[in-house]
């Protein structure tokens, strides 16, 4: 890759990591109650939302829950993000 194409990539990346991060943040404002964490029934009521065809499977939504919580928190939006 010559150094044109990847400051292109890297412009790619960064707007799309900025988009991104922009709509994980509105969806986080929506579902969140004010608390700065997303419960299990928020994100419940997200799934239910978004994706119906799961909502079903409680055990998977509860196991991704817990798997998510990697630090102990509870889904908590960090400061910096």
């Amino acid at each position: 890759m010559s150094k044109e194409e990847v400051k292109q990539v890297s412009r790619i990346f960064y707007w799309n990591n900025f988009y991104f991060k922009n709509i994980f943040i509105q969806l986080f404002k929506k579902f969140d109650n004010g608390n700065g964490r997303l419960s299990l029934a928020e994100i419940d009521r997200a799934i239910i939302d978004y994706y119906p065809q799961f909502a079903t499977n409680k055990k998977a939504i509860m196991r991704a829950y817990k798997a998510a919580d990697t630090s102990g928190v509870w889904n908590e939006r960090k400061k910096n993000v």
